[in-house]
């Protein structure tokens, strides 16, 4: 159950974030924010991992680097450039609530690629997202 702390406080950075970079994009092209993004979450990432277990680098199998690389491509650099280019052409209050169909496609994805199976829970929140979806795109 710790999980579910996690995930909320990770939702409330998202949200603070989408804020953040509506400002800052007032003042700056899209492309050039996302590289200011990347390049400072990189430097904290690669401290913070340093400060707590620099050992753990030589641990890691090829397999495991080409995987993370990968979903540092997709999530960090396409992700966050396409939220960013959201986040300036629509406004944060109406892009976030599109950023969070995210588990749907996780959904899809996992049981196709994974073979996870589906409970009668997950098809409920699946459909929560998707009513929500409709409610912010329909409304004006």
């Amino acid at each position: 159950m710790l999980g579910i702390p996690f995930a909320l406080m990770a939702s409330v950075g998202w949200g603070i974030s989408a804020i953040l970079v509506r400002l800052g994009l007032r003042n700056m092209s899209v492309v050039r924010g996302t590289l200011i993004s990347l390049v400072t979450s990189l430097m904290f990432t690669a401290a913070v991992t340093l400060i707590i277990d620099a050992a753990a680098f030589s641990r890691l199998s090829p397999a495991i680097v080409a995987w993370f690389a990968l979903a540092g491509i997709i999530n960090f650099a396409l992700g966050r450039q396409f939220n960013y280019q959201a986040i300036n052409r629509i406004g944060a209050a109406r892009a976030s609530p599109v950023f969070s169909t995210s588990p749907l496609f996780a959904i899809a994805l996992a049981i196709i690629l994974l073979g996870e199976t589906i409970n009668v829970m997950v098809a409920l929140g699946a459909l929560s997202v998707l009513v929500g979806l409709w409610l912010v795109t329909t409304s004006r």
